[in-house]
């Protein structure tokens, strides 16, 4: 086979040239050109190195040319690699010169030769995903550090190492953690000591920290007042005391007061606002028989229950207990305490009363007394409310036109034999969570303007009854105020058994014996509280 002359091949050519005489030039893989009698699958896969080289007389003597086999190559990163680091060999590309494993397969790629890993590691395949970038990389879960240097006058060759970063760093953590142990038992060593000193007094103190806190939470329970210093056993004496005594002061008057004022850091001040409330009053129907009836003792009791009913009622919904008159209460709501649906609290009170006491009406504890019927009276207005009376004895309370509204409502109850009258300022205030029956209109004693007034009937799902018997009540009283006085009867008697039916009949059939003048607008006035 003729063999062509050497020096034609790039390899002599371009080793000799002027740009690169003197350095060595590395090719990339390639078949051996001692193997090309052999078939493909036979031949070695090799890597030449060639330089110029010069005579003792400093002349061109010619290329000199090394060919290494792929196995040295392979070789050279295993010499590199260890059990923490793993050294590998790829070009610029990201594609490997040297096989990661003996059994790697090399063939043609295009015109090139190439490596095919059959399992890259995972902290490998991420290195040259980024090659030439040293630094940190994340695999597998495990922090990585990656280290690229090139490989002068080859085709772009470069050496990767790549090891956990646990491997470089475990003596520092080691170190350090050793140090803080050291430090740790330094510390403690030194606390020790001023800790058992120090035991008893910040137990004490803390005890009584504890206590404020609560205090300022208006947690104002009893706790114990022992402690083996004097001091601080005479301090937790007085705070003791003054809890004893906000204890007391709270069954007098509003705790939210109380809090509002605690939490402005000042005392009361005589003089009020303006603000729009919704009011409540109650009476209890025939309570002076009762009394006259009942032991003094006997009648204190059911009292007291009766009114703890009805305050577990109001402050349910947040309201304000103003005072107990008797067997009478006052309450508001949206003062101290702000509420944009203070109408729906104050009728959500009522009828959490009226449950309340059927509930202890029914219980054992009522002991057989006959159960009470209480009236109850709600308006909404603008009212004065703040701190009144003397200088040194005050009173938070409201003040207006609107509480003496709200104050005639409940004694109307009694005229037109239901439990409950609210004005229709409360029932446009309180945007349909409720359904009301028109009772009347009304001029209440004292008053010359007139008020329409409505029964609260309940939630709307609960009282279907109340709504049909509502219905046609307030077709007769539409009747009734167009002067069809007949009318109105025919409807009433549908529901004879009704109170304000009752009430609306027998004044139906007054107008009819005595016909109202011309300009009567179907007000009627009260002529009693």
């Amino acid at each position: 086979m003729p063999v062509g002359d050497p020096t034609d091949q790039n390899t002599f050519t371009v080793t000799a040239s002027q740009d690169h005489y003197g350095t060595a030039i590395w090719s990339d893989l390639s078949w051996s050109d001692l193997d090309t009698a052999l078939a493909r699958g036979e031949r070695r896969v090799v890597v030449t190195v060639q330089k110029a080289v010069k005579d003792g007389q400093h002349r061109f003597a010619g290329v000199l040319r090394v060919g290494m086999l792929t196995r040295t190559i392979d070789s050279l990163p295993r010499q590199r690699s260890t059990d923490v680091e793993r050294a590998f060999l790829c070009d610029s590309e990201g594609r490997f010169v040297a096989r990661l494993d003996p059994g790697d397969r090399i063939d043609l790629v295009g015109d090139d030769l190439r490596i095919f890993p059959s399992h890259v590691p995972p902290e490998i395949a991420a290195a040259v995903a980024h090659v030439g970038q040293s630094g940190p990389l994340r695999a597998g879960g495990i922090d990585y550090l990656v280290t690229f240097r090139p490989l002068e006058n080859t085709q772009g060759w470069m050496v990767g190492v790549v090891a956990p970063e646990a491997a470089y760093t475990r003596d520092l953590r080691a170190l350090r953690d050793r140090f803080v142990a050291a430090f740790l038992v330094v510390i403690a060593a030194v606390l020790g000591g001023g800790w058992l000193l120090l035991r008893e007094i910040r137990g004490s103190l803390g005890r009584v920290l504890d206590v404020t806190k609560r205090m300022r939470g208006f947690d104002f329970a009893p706790t114990p007042v022992g402690s083996p210093m004097r001091e601080v056993a005479e301090v937790m004496d007085g705070v003791e005391r003054a809890k004893t005594s906000v204890r007391a002061l709270s069954k007098y008057v509003s705790v939210d007061l109380v809090r509002d004022l605690f939490a402005a850091n000042r005392e009361p001040q005589l003089g009020g606002e303006l603000v729009e409330l919704s009011l409540m009053f109650t009476d209890i129907e025939g309570f002076t028989s009762l009394s006259e009836r009942l032991a003094p003792d006997v009648l204190a009791r059911a009292l007291g229950l009766y009114l703890e009913a009805m305050t577990r009622g109001v402050q349910s919904t947040a309201g304000t207990l103003d005072k107990y008159i008797g067997d009478a209460v006052m309450a508001f709501w949206n003062a101290p305490t702000r509420f944009d649906d203070h109408a729906r609290r104050a009728c959500h009170a009522v009828l959490t009363c009226m449950r309340l006491t059927r509930e202890l009406y029914a219980s054992e504890r009522w002991k057989g007394l006959p159960p009470l019927v209480t009236r109850h009276g709600v308006h909404t207005a603008r009212v004065m409310v703040g701190h009144f009376g003397a200088p040194d004895r005050l009173a938070y309370t409201a003040l207006g036109d609107g509480v003496n509204l709200a104050a005639r409502l409940e004694p109307l109850c009694k005229q037109y034999g239901v439990e409950v009258l609210v004005s229709e300022a409360t029932v446009q205030a309180t945007a349909g969570a409720f359904a009301f029956r028109l009772v009347d209109k009304v001029a209440v004693k004292g008053k010359q303007e007139s008020v329409r007034v409505y029964e609260l009937l309940g939630v709307p799902e609960e009282c279907e009854a109340k709504l049909r018997t509502s219905r046609v009540y307030e077709s007769a009283l539409e009747a009734y105020f167009g002067r069809d006085f007949g009318g109105a009867l025919e409807r009433l008697a549908e529901i004879a058994d009704d109170g304000p039916a009752s009430v609306l009949a027998a004044r139906c059939k007054t107008m009819i014996e005595r016909p109202p003048p011309e300009d009567w607008n179907g007000v009627w006035v009260a002529t009693s509280k």
